[in-house]
């Protein structure tokens, strides 16, 4: 079986893993609703857990199959994308979650006319994602705020910034290899991949550009995405 063969059959299974998941996550949903019958407190509990660790799973495969993809040859179509709007598109996904957790989550227009781009929409949708993702994940309280701008160089800046458990100095030069993860990332979340930020460097690269970060432990990150306006030939 070549690599391409091997590829198509992990998507192929994935995709079922996924599709079942997800089809679990309604009935689950369906019971904590009380849509089929009453649920006491005790059960409520149990089932709030297994939502949760079913999102995790789901988000789990996802990771591994973006990863699969990203690492590939395979060539990136590119389009003109309004990263503003790519930008709204991707918090909509997170509003319930933050209100749920009491985060603020905030997004500053640096500029006053919107940013176009030449990148694979899908590709900086699934980075912009990982990136709130990961920042509402590890943030217990306080604010994520995403801001773009452009450089003076011919770059689109997306900074992610947190005010969460932050990343120790002497894991800094790890944080993006693949598999790799924090040990405060481990305490705070027991399921993971290691393979979402991984993933956001390589759809840098294959963008022309790149993943960077600062971050200090117990005030917070800031992740920045950072590719050219224009696509080099």
């Amino acid at each position: 079986m070549d690599n391409l063969e091997k590829r198509d059959t992990l998507s192929m299974i994935s995709h079922e893993l996924r599709t079942s998941l997800v089809a679990d996550k309604w009935v689950l949903k369906m019971l904590l609703d009380g849509d089929l019958g009453p649920v006491t407190d005790q059960q409520k509990i149990f089932l709030e857990k297994a939502l949760k660790n079913n999102d995790k799973m789901v988000e789990l495969i996802t990771e591994l199959v973006e990863a699969g993809h990203t690492t590939t040859s395979t060539k990136l179509s590119f389009e003109e994308v309004n990263m503003n709007q790519a930008i709204q598109d991707v918090l909509k996904d997170f509003e319930a979650e933050a209100k749920k957790r009491n985060i603020v989550l905030v997004f500053r227009e640096e500029q006053t006319d919107p940013i176009i781009a030449e990148a694979n929409k899908n590709k900086i949708h699934s980075a912009i994602q990982e990136l709130v993702n990961n920042a509402l994940k590890y943030t217990d309280k306080g604010s994520v705020t995403i801001r773009v701008s452009t450089s003076l160089h011919g770059t689109v800046l997306v900074r992610v910034e947190d005010t969460g458990i932050g990343i120790p100095e002497s894991e800094h030069k790890k944080i993006s290899e693949k598999f790799f993860r924090g040990e405060s990332a481990k305490k705070k979340e027991e399921i993971g991949s290691g393979l979402g930020l991984f993933a956001v460097q390589k759809i840098a690269e294959k963008h022309g550009g790149k993943l960077f970060f600062t971050s200090e432990v117990g005030k917070g990150s800031i992740f920045t995405l950072e590719i050219p306006l224009k696509h080099p030939a």
